[in-house]
C-alpha cells in the first residue's frame, strides 16, 4: 500500500512478489501449546494457527522531488516461547493455577540495506546465533558508502552477554 505525506512524499509499504508471495511482512505461526500447573508440565502440538501479519515494511520512498530511497530486508525465521496467560482453575484442579505458553515460530525481515542517489547504507549481521533467540542474529556492522561504492563510514557493534551470580 502507499502513504502520501502534506508534502508529496510517497511511501510504499510491503507489495507482492511475480509469484504473489507478500513482501516486507511478518507473522507467527504457533507450534506446541503448554501448561504448567501443580501436577505437572502438559504439551500438546499447535493448531498452525498463524497469527495475521503483525507488520508491513517500508519498501520505498520517492520524495516530492523524485528521489528514490529503497529498502531491502532478509527474511529471518526464530523460535521462541510466549507466555500466553494465566488461568485460576479452582474448581478443577483444587484451587491451583495453571499457566499457559506457547512454542511461536515467526517469520521476520530484517533491514540489510537503504539505497539512494548519493550511495547506500548496509546493515549486516553476526556470524553467531543470538544465545536468548533461536535463528536471531545481532547487528555487527553498519556501513556508509558514496555513489562510487567506497566506504565512507562504517560501524563495528559487539555484544556481550552477562550471567547472574548468586
Amino acid at each position: 500500500f502507499q502513504v502520501t505525506d502534506n508534502v508529496g512524499n510517497n511511501y510504499y509499504f510491503g507489495g507482492l512478489d511475480s509469484l504473489g508471495n507478500r513482501l516486507a511482512s511478518e507473522y507467527e505461526l504457533i507450534i506446541s501449546e503448554f501448561s504448567f500447573s501443580q501436577n505437572g508440565l502438559s504439551s500438546f502440538n499447535g493448531e498452525n494457527l498463524s497469527f495475521p501479519f503483525s507488520s508491513w515494511f517500508l519498501k520505498k520512498i520517492i520524495t516530492s522531488t523524485g528521489e528514490i530511497i529503497e529498502y531491502t530486508y532478509e527474511d529471518v525465521t526464530t523460535t521462541y516461547f510466549r507466555r500466553s496467560g494465566d488461568k485460576d482453575d479452582q474448581f478443577e484442579l483444587n484451587d491451583h493455577s495453571i499457566s499457559h505458553f506457547s512454542l511461536i515460530q515467526s517469520y521476520e525481515k530484517v533491514l540489510s540495506e537503504i539505497s539512494f542517489k548519493e550511495g547506500r547504507v548496509t546493515f549486516s549481521k553476526s556470524p553467531e546465533t543470538r544465545l536468548d533467540l533461536s535463528g536471531g542474529y545481532t547487528l555487527s556492522k553498519i556501513k556508509l558508502y558514496n555513489y562510487q561504492n567506497k566506504v565512507v563510514k562504517e560501524i563495528n557493534l559487539n555484544y556481550s552477554y552477562t550471567e547472574l551470580a548468586f
